[in-house]
């Protein structure tokens, strides 16, 4: 993968979470091109939501799992080019990284374990 993206312990599901994440906005009506808007800004609106949405999830442990958003935006093209570029001969391989790693398995962790 692209490096640590928060905490070394944690950094699979940071990735997971962060993909996870990325794959809902992608599909949000919500979230559409406005009328006049530029493609720059409206790319610029996407990170922003990804972002913002991401730290929702790790809020509770925020003194632990700081990611500004200059850094998120840095670390997350990355990121999103190494899933979406996935060798498609090991799609099994991504779905089993993606099945152990994301929102759901973060959320069943008690605090004890999330450090």
């Amino acid at each position: 993968m692209c490096g640590s993206f928060l905490h070394p312990l944690t950094c699979g599901l940071a990735r997971g979470v962060a993909w996870q994440v990325s794959a809902q906005v992608d599909v949000d009506e919500n979230l559409k091109c406005e009328e006049n808007e530029t493609r720059k800004n409206y790319l610029v609106r996407l990170l922003r939501e990804r972002y913002d949405r991401f730290t929702v999830i790790f809020q509770c442990y925020k003194e632990n799992f700081t990611v500004d958003f200059k850094r998120f935006q840095s670390i997350f093209p990355p990121l999103r080019e190494k899933f979406s570029r996935w060798n498609h001969r090991k799609i099994a391989e991504r779905n089993q990284y993606t099945t152990m790693f994301n929102i759901e398995a973060w959320n069943k962790l008690s605090p004890g374990d999330a450090s």
